[in-house]
């Protein structure tokens, strides 16, 4: 069986705030107003892909957030919050999340740290959350200087730190997408389930460590200005279109490939 591991935002889906000249549809309704959309080649591709290879979400979105996105398919599970918590279907899996707060427990007092440093941050524009106990989120009106002012006071090798735009998040260095694919595979094999490749695909620094671990991954150029991605990670650049629509054509072909 193939997996493949998709992230969401800005890789599978997009904001309303992104001109999609592609036909495309809404799949995210939050406070009465449509926020996300998904063109009809990915929703098309994604399907087809889905029926030779296992879907799996990959995001750093909460559960609750999560399951606001209307799929054209039914995901049999998915990985949210950076792959701190496993849902089979719409439900959590308990040993998975607590082997995650073992896993963030190691970063405890950096976290602690973390909240003290951005109570204090002049740049915080939003309110501080820590998420389900294993990660810190909140916005930064100039996220480079609030990166910044973390990692010159903390302890880089228990915990990163990143920004996704105004996003700003700590979190533990155990909570990765990498290590939520290993942990996956792991999880299916002791289901019975038998795991051939991962193919991955991810547009942002969450997704660098996910797109290593997989044995074949797409990620568009834009990526490559922040890290060094391995050779078995394909660059797609715009002049490919739409991300998701050409993303899903190479990988649809794979999985069919492999299929037979």
């Amino acid at each position: 069986m193939t997996i493949l591991a998709c992230d969401l935002d800005n890789t599978l889906i997009y904001s309303r705030k992104r001109a999609l000249r592609a036909p495309h549809y809404c799949v995210e309704i939050y406070r009465g107003e449509p926020i996300t959309y998904m063109t009809d080649a990915t929703a098309g591709l994604l399907k087809k892909a889905a029926a030779a290879a296992l879907f799996v979400p990959v995001t750093t979105r909460t559960v609750e957030q999560y399951q606001r996105i209307s799929f054209p398919i039914r995901p049999p599970y998915a990985l949210v919050c950076n792959g701190g918590i496993l849902l089979k279907g719409e439900t959590e899996v308990a040993e998975w999340y607590e082997e995650s707060r073992r896993l963030a427990q190691v970063a405890h007092g950096q976290l602690e740290r973390a909240e003290e440093l951005l109570c204090a941050d002049s740049h915080r524009s939003f309110e501080l959350r820590r998420v389900r106990d294993l990660f810190l989120f909140t916005k930064s009106d100039n996220p480079g200087a609030t990166v910044a002012y973390l990692t010159e006071r903390m302890d880089m090798d228990r915990v990163e730190v990143c920004a996704n735009g105004s996003k700003i998040y700590v979190m533990p260095a155990g909570l990765t997408k990498g290590r939520a694919i290993r942990r996956l595979r792991q999880y299916l094999h002791g289901a019975g389930e038998e795991i051939g490749a991962v193919i991955a695909a991810g547009d942002s620094i969450f997704d660098v460590s996910m797109l290593k671990e997989a044995d074949i991954g797409y990620a568009p150029e834009e990526l490559m200005a922040f890290c060094d991605l391995p050779q078995t990670v394909h660059i797609l650049d715009r002049e490919d279109g739409v991300f998701s629509d050409e993303m899903l054509r190479r990988i649809t072909q794979i999985v069919y490939k492999h299929k037979r």
